[in-house]
């Protein structure tokens, strides 16, 4: 049974609840405020021995079945979601599953479903706040402790092509997280991709323990050329399609759940876009990092602060297209003509962005990406030579953006 708390008084507006088997926990006497009502409403959950409860704080126009809910709940949390949503209306709804949506633009909540791996952790947040919770703080709490926007939308005959993935992933001495990384991809609800590590002469034998397959493949170098070389060499040479979706993913980090490929897909049948960025979760960490480039900002990107976080992904189309404007790779160099050793992401990213046009790149809110902080970070370990990369790359023309029926 899935006990359902009214978080504002709408009892009598509920949808019929009848079929879902679900109830409405009456108000406690005294309680009025969503602080008070939501921690009751899960220590009652926990006393009782619940695995999910429900909230509403909307009227809902439908409620899926019980037995689609209880489908729904179970695939979730065995990838790691323990917060679902369900909403009257989408504003940027992604679809990428027969069970669910991800919305890119959840402002105001109308119910949401957590389960107890979640009961805790916001008990503990509700005892450490000192204000009354309204819509939008509760919408900032909920991005908080679950930062995925997983929408339960059921569409029994959803079917999407899936277009070919390629990851790439540069890594040097991430031995500790290497599998990590390999297996959140491994997972992954989703078939057509291929995963391609590219190791920079380590020396701590982590790629050894690492098996490749017909979806992953390892190469390494006998000496080290750092990450722009890698990753540049490796567009250059491999036999991409033109409509392959390239995406980075360094070899410390992990895909933030099993659906992250197929998100990525959804994203680009249904806005038809040529690149996307952020948003990126902290590992040990709580929230998403996640901020959205504006149309003017997009017209001098290297001016501006630096928002494309991961998980950033291109069609490779954009990147022959940069390879057309700029043969000698200048977009990579220094004044020397030397490959630039770091940063990788705003070498390549700027270029493509610029290419690809404010219209036709697609931000990201929700965390699709775990990012790893250590003391082997590039931005740690050589923090120098990652400013002076970032100076030079600043420094340099930008590409102009192209008619994208022309490439």
């Amino acid at each position: 049974m899935i006990t359902t708390f009214c978080l504002s008084d709408l009892r009598s507006q509920l949808c019929a609840h009848g079929e879902n088997k679900t109830f409405i926990q009456p108000f406690p006497n005294g309680f009025n405020s969503i602080n008070q009502l939501l921690s009751e409403g899960i220590k009652w959950a926990i006393e009782n021995e619940e695995d999910v409860i429900l909230f509403v704080l909307n009227p809902l126009n439908q409620l899926p079945t019980y037995a689609l809910i209880e489908k729904s709940i179970q695939i979730a949390v065995d990838s790691n979601i323990h917060l679902l949503y369900i909403q009257n209306h989408h504003t940027d709804g992604i679809r990428f599953s027969s069970h669910f949506l991800m919305e890119n633009n959840l402002i105001d909540v109308d119910a949401f479903l957590i389960t107890k791996g979640l009961f805790h952790y916001i008990i503990h947040i509700l005892e450490e706040l000192d204000q009354d919770i309204d819509s939008d703080l509760l919408s900032k709490i909920l991005k908080l402790v679950c930062p995925y926007n997983f929408v339960l939308n059921p569409e029994q005959d959803f079917i999407q092509a899936e277009n070919n993935i390629v990851l790439i992933t540069p890594f040097r001495n991430a031995g500790n997280y290497l599998q990590e990384c390999v297996d959140s991809v491994a997972q992954q609800n989703y078939g057509n991709y291929k995963h391609i590590l590219l190791d920079d002469d380590s020396d701590d034998g982590g790629l050894e323990s690492i098996k490749e397959t017909e979806k992953l493949i390892a190469k390494k170098n006998t000496i080290r050329k750092y990450a722009i070389r890698n990753i540049a060499d490796e567009l250059l040479n491999t036999d991409f399609g033109d409509d392959d979706i390239i995406c980075f993913l360094d070899g410390d980090d992990a895909l933030a759940h099993n659906y992250v490929l197929a998100i990525i897909n959804g994203v680009y049948h249904q806005y038809n876009c040529a690149l996307t960025y952020g948003g990126m979760s902290i590992m040990n960490a709580n929230g998403v990092v996640s901020d959205k480039y504006s149309s003017s900002e997009f017209l001098r990107l290297r001016e501006v602060t630096w928002k494309a976080f991961h998980f950033r992904t291109f069609k490779y189309h954009l990147f022959k297209e940069v390879i057309h404007q700029d043969p000698h790779l200048s977009f990579l160099k220094d004044e020397e003509n030397n490959f630039l050793k770091m940063p990788y992401d705003m070498a390549i990213l700027f270029p493509l962005m610029e290419i690809s046009g404010y219209q036709k790149s697609k931000h990201i809110s929700a965390s699709l990406y775990k990012y790893r902080l250590h003391s082997q970070n590039d931005h740690i370990l050589s923090e120098s030579e990652q400013s002076k990369g970032e100076r030079i790359i600043r420094n340099k023309a930008s590409f102009p953006i192209t008619n994208h029926n022309d490439i």
